[in-house]
């Protein structure tokens, strides 16, 4: 059986009690679909960076680039850290050191009573969405609780239908 090697950072706040909510929906979605998941906790938070002083090092990017198939981030970010320094480390190095610059969110609608809306047409969509606020922001200049974008470039390409029959549109904003 084909086994997936996942790094869990479970974050701050929200972030670790919506992790262990996931994992068990990830490890039936991977029985039923005939694969394993091996976890690998790692420890990079508030409570790590106030203990430590360490964000997320060069060798854990290494490590997660070069030994990760997968990386399940909770929620970051905690008062206690001034400018939640350890949560834009994390999150803008993943994102930047390993080349990550776009959320895929596809949505499926499982049941008709799970929504509010009411047609006969199914809900199967997918969102492609680059952060360009807050601690995404990556380039330009932090002025007090303002992010300033120093240059953004943004490209559109929509490719019409894909193959597994969804529509497919992407947007990526690069500095």
């Amino acid at each position: 059986m084909r086994r997936y090697h996942v790094a869990v950072i479970a974050g701050d706040g929200i972030g670790p009690e919506v992790v262990e909510a996931a994992i068990p929906v990830l490890e039936r979605a991977a029985a039923k679909h005939h694969f394993g998941l091996d976890l690998e906790r790692l420890p990079y938070s508030a409570d790590h960076f106030l203990k430590t002083g360490e964000t997320l090092p060069d060798a854990a990017f290494r490590h997660l680039r070069d030994g990760a198939d997968a990386i399940l981030l909770g929620a970051l970010g905690d008062p206690r850290v001034p400018g939640n320094e350890h949560a834009r480390d994390i999150l803008l190095g993943l994102r930047f050191k390993l080349d990550l610059y776009v959320n895929f969110r596809p949505v499926t609608l499982l049941h008709p009573d799970l929504t509010p809306l009411r047609n006969s047409r199914p809900i199967d969509f997918v969102i492609f969405r680059e952060n360009t606020e807050g601690v995404y922001l990556g380039r330009g200049r932090i002025d007090g609780d303002q992010y300033i974008a120093e240059e953004v470039n943004t490209a559109q390409a929509s490719s019409g239908r894909r193959s597994n029959g969804r529509r497919g549109t992407a947007r990526r904003a690069s500095p």
